[in-house]
């Protein structure tokens, strides 16, 4: 395919050969348009795009993304800059832990979605940082304008840190840093309740006084076949899209049945953490969908537990190198105020 841009109409002008027969017209745009300009448009955008009636196939509108291409077709493409519909919100709170003109480090309290969906009726963090950067300048973040710089995100009821980038460039070099050999790492605190048992993929190791130090758990995560908007360990891979996940957990302080966890991701699968330790029996406190029922328990005898709002589980740590200079960066996230009640309430202070 040969591709060129009309800088005078703003179209993508593409003839097309024998090599991309038979491929789909926005799937044609999106490979070789963003082999000269990585990560400027999403196939979504793209998509989008044709739907409104911005392509052109030998000088007819094709509005249909799945639309065909035959040899020697003509294309043209309107390049029409994506304008988010999201209204900056200022009043979104988060903490500012380090910020320079490429990233920005924060801290998301709990209870703060991170970016827009359909069932999302409120601002979320994305809101808060279009405000937050370059005066809700969007002209930086042409694909997917709705997670704006975002390069990972935290569940809802989740606090802590994350690292948001300032610019594509940089968002594309701290992805790219989730990957193997993975060069970002992520630390959780986690308050449970119940202690680790010894499962399937996983291995304990034990200090010298033989209390329990670390668990590995090496288990493959899929969706639960019997609510599809939870997970579970799936050795047997019964879900298509069971995907191996890895964490190591460190004991920082016991309690009886009350733990404080170091959490390492070693891979970052949806709810990885949540599930996994609900798998070793040692599940979150306050988390309603993994965590244990206080209500039934007649062990959880500390009332403290009864006036829990959101499931005990803080990003606490989060290490980078940085993607201009190059320079290895850590942050910590400190804990929020009901986190820090909790530790003292449960005797897990350290």
């Amino acid at each position: 395919m040969i591709m060129n841009i009309d800088n005078k109409s703003n179209k993508i002008v593409l003839e097309t050969n024998e090599e991309i027969h038979g491929l789909r017209l926005d799937q044609a745009i999106y490979q070789h348009y963003n082999t000269l300009h990585p990560g400027e448009f999403s196939r979504t955008q793209i998509s989008d795009a044709i739907k409104s009636g911005n392509c052109w196939v030998n000088q007819k509108v094709v509005s249909k993304p799945s639309y065909k291409l035959l040899t020697n077709d003509n294309v043209e493409f309107l390049i029409v800059p994506n304008i988010s519909s999201i209204i900056p919100d200022d009043s979104v709170e988060f903490s500012i832990i380090y910020e320079d003109e490429e990233i920005l480090v924060i801290s998301k309290p709990a209870g703060l979605v991170v970016h827009p969906a359909p069932s999302v009726k409120t601002s979320t963090l994305v809101h808060g940082l279009y405000s937050r950067l370059a005066g809700g300048d969007r002209s930086e973040f042409l694909e997917e304008p709705e997670r704006l710089g975002i390069v990972h995100r935290l569940d809802r009821d989740t606090s802590g840190i994350m690292v948001v980038a300032k610019t594509m460039k940089a968002k594309r070099n701290l992805q790219a840093q989730l990957l193997p050999p993975r060069k970002m790492k992520r630390i959780y605190h986690a308050i449970t309740y119940g202690q680790p048992k010894k499962k399937k993929g996983s291995v304990e190791r034990y200090n010298k006084q033989n209390f329990l130090d670390e668990v590995d758990l090496s288990a493959p995560i899929g969706r639960d076949s019997r609510n599809r908007t939870k997970y579970k360990i799936d050795f047997k891979g019964a879900s298509a899209k069971t995907r191996d996940s890895q964490t190591t957990f460190r004991l920082l302080k016991s309690n009886g049945d009350f733990n404080l966890f170091e959490c390492r991701l070693e891979t970052g699968r949806t709810h990885q953490l949540r599930v996994h330790l609900e798998y070793l029996e040692s599940k979150i406190l306050g988390d309603k969908v993994y965590g244990p029922n206080l209500k039934t328990s007649d062990r959880l005898d500390n009332p403290f537990i009864e006036t829990l709002q959101g499931q005990l589980l803080h990003a606490r740590t989060l290490s980078f190198i940085h993607p201009s200079t190059s320079e290895p960066l850590t942050f910590q996230a400190d804990y929020y105020p009901d986190f820090q009640e909790a530790l003292s309430n449960l005797g897990l202070e350290i």
